[in-house]
């Protein structure tokens, strides 16, 4: 009914007037239907609707008042004389059929509770209308002067109130405090009616009003609640039946779903199972050098790294062994490692993403959704057909710190959604840019167990970037920083529709999508696209490169492809060498005489 909030109140229960065995504020439907019909909506929009907290052991109990009109409120108390005397004039005429309706035997004690109010400041305006809070409640304390009261409150409003009581039947039905109600509510008409004969002289008097205790609402008032229910135990019912969600699966593919979810993750157990008994074969036989590293029988850390040249001081990186499946950091940008004549040091792994990948904003009038992309050309960008599907022409851009600013982009080509077509893609062209590109890795086997970082920007985590939050203002030259997560290869599936995709746990969330999945050496693995929320855990599925180089070759666009192995080179702290210590030569480890330095 009402749905502007007004104010709030704090709430005691002893201060509340009850009707029979429910407080008054409880019964606010029925004494708005009841004035929308008896009254006119003049009198029904007089009384704010009331919401109930009944608090706890930590927060006390309030009462939050609504009203139909919407704008802030002021007490008449602070008005002006002039506005004032508007208000109270549409009062006392909103308020004139009430002393008649109080004497009524259904909605009589309600009507003589709602007169009642805590105090003078309970009668507000809002937007030069007149609303009733803090009805149906006496003042903390109780009324110690119910005529001091009544002059304070309803006195001004209805005046007649003051030396008119209600007659008795009402105000026992309303309970402690009712007197005060009955006296505010009592009816022109009922004072005007001739007195009572006293029945000890033989004359007989009106009958009996209904004792309050026998009084009952009609039962047409319960309808709601056992409405209310049958509609929850219905609802419970349902949720109760197995297979039933809140968002459930395709028919059919609950069972499977789950099975496939347990078989992944008994393969991930294998897999590490088989790593763990590996490392520990190594662990036979393995020596400490001197610098503190700890070399395996085959001249290699467990990391699967090259120790240090000793006859190379400025030699601090090691090269990982092919296959090793060991998580391996990216390069550092200090490196110090020389290079062979005429060759390019290859660039720190978080330096590469942060120039390759960019920020997709789509809107389409005043919406707007965001995403991820990556540059497979100069001014080509790779991203989901589901970030851009919807956008206006004109409405998709792309941003970074490393373009500067924002940049238009138009669709060269897309590919989706991924329920029909088993594909997800969409082809950019960003105007006015050239960036260095992705290479793109087509695996020769398996990519089980190979480190993977993903890069992209999740809104769950740039919401609360500023300089996000600066973009979203109109500062078109600021972008939020990169989120990147690290992972393993879990899986590699032909999924439903034909589309192979890679898991992997390098968590991604929505925002990612479209985003860049690399191995260690920076080469895409895999097109970030969505989260499976599975009964087990949460799997994350990136579209495999191959299915990239698939669409890229359907929309005309090439890509820089590589089947190399990936060969990082990772940074470790410079050691001093003793002379005499331990060397690998010939992938055997050779130890000092004992005795030596």
């Amino acid at each position: 009914m009402a749905d502007h909030f007004l104010t709030k109140s704090r709430l005691d229960r002893g201060q509340c007037l009850r009707v029979g065995d429910t407080i008054a504020l409880e019964l606010y439907p029925a004494l708005h239907a009841a004035l929308l019909r008896h009254a006119g909506e003049a009198a029904a929009a007089l009384f704010a609707e009331p919401l109930v907290s009944r608090g706890n052991d930590e927060a006390e109990g309030s009462v939050t008042w609504y009203t139909e009109f919407p704008g802030a409120g002021t007490p008449l108390s602070q008005l002006d004389e002039g506005a004032r005397a508007q208000v109270s004039d549409r009062l006392r005429a909103a308020l004139a059929p009430l002393p008649a309706l109080s004497a009524d035997p259904e909605i009589g004690p309600l009507i003589a509770a709602a007169l009642t109010v805590t105090g003078e400041d309970d009668f507000w305006a809002v937007q030069g209308a007149p609303v009733i809070v803090n009805w149906g409640m006496e003042p903390a304390g109780g009324i110690r002067d119910a005529a001091a009261h009544r002059a304070r409150t309803f006195g001004p409003f209805l005046p007649a109130a003051a030396s008119s009581p209600l007659p008795g039947a009402a105000a026992a039905a309303v309970g402690a405090g009712a007197g005060i109600a009955a006296a505010a509510a009592a009816a022109p008409a009922s004072a005007a009616q001739p007195p009572e004969e006293d029945p000890a002289e033989g004359e007989t008097g009106p009958p009996a009003a209904e004792p309050a205790a026998t009084r009952r609402l009609p039962v047409i008032a319960w309808l709601p609640l056992v409405l209310l229910l049958l509609l929850s135990g219905g609802l419970l019912a349902w949720l109760l039946v197995p297979g039933n969600r809140l968002f459930p699966v395709a028919s059919g593919t609950d069972a499977s779903a789950t099975a496939e979810a347990v078989a992944m993750a008994e393969a991930l157990n294998r897999d590490l199972e088989t790593r763990l008994a590996a490392l520990q074969d190594n662990l036979e036989g393995a020596q400490c050098l001197a610098d503190g590293s700890l070399v395996v029988p085959d001249g290699r850390t467990l990391e699967g790294l090259l120790p240090p040249d000793p006859a190379d001081p400025a030699d601090r990186a090691g090269a990982v062994a092919p296959g090793i499946p060991s998580p391996v950091l990216p390069p550092a940008p200090e490196r110090t490692r020389v290079q062979p004549a005429g060759a390019e040091a290859p660039l720190p792994l978080l330096e590469l993403l942060e120039a390759r990948t960019a920020l997709v904003v789509a809107t389409a009038g005043p919406d707007m959704s965001t995403g991820s992309g990556f540059f497979i050309g100069p001014d080509l960008l790779l991203t989901n057909h589901h970030v851009i599907a919807g956008a206006a022409p004109d409405g998709i851009f792309v941003t970074s710190a490393a373009l500067g600013r924002a940049h238009a982009a138009t669709l060269v080509k897309s590919s989706g959604p991924m329920e029909t077509t088993g594909t997800d893609f969409a082809l950019l062209r960003v105007e006015g840019v050239s960036q260095p590109e992705f290479e793109i890795y087509a695996p020769q086997g398996s990519l089980k167990l190979r480190s993977v970082v993903a890069a992209g920007y999740p809104g769950d985590v740039i919401q609360s970037d500023a300089q996000f939050q600066a973009l979203l203002g109109g500062d078109m030259t600021s972008a939020p920083d990169l989120i990147v997560t690290d992972g393993i290869v879990n899986s590699e599936q032909d999924y439903r529709g034909g589309a192979r995709v890679v898991v992997h746990s390098a968590d991604v969330s929505q925002g990612n999508s479209g985003g860049p999945l690399v191995d260690s050496c920076g080469r895409i693995v895999g097109v970030n696209t969505f989260v499976n929320r599975g009964e087990l855990r949460s799997w994350n599925f990136a579209l495999s490169s191959e299915s990239l180089l698939a669409f890229l070759q359907s929309a005309g666009a090439e890509g820089t492809v590589t089947r190399a192995p990936c060969v990082p080179v990772v940074e470790r702290p410079a050691a001093a060498r003793p002379s005499g210590a331990p060397l690998v030569q010939d992938g055997m480890l050779t130890l000092p005489p004992r005795g030596s330095e």
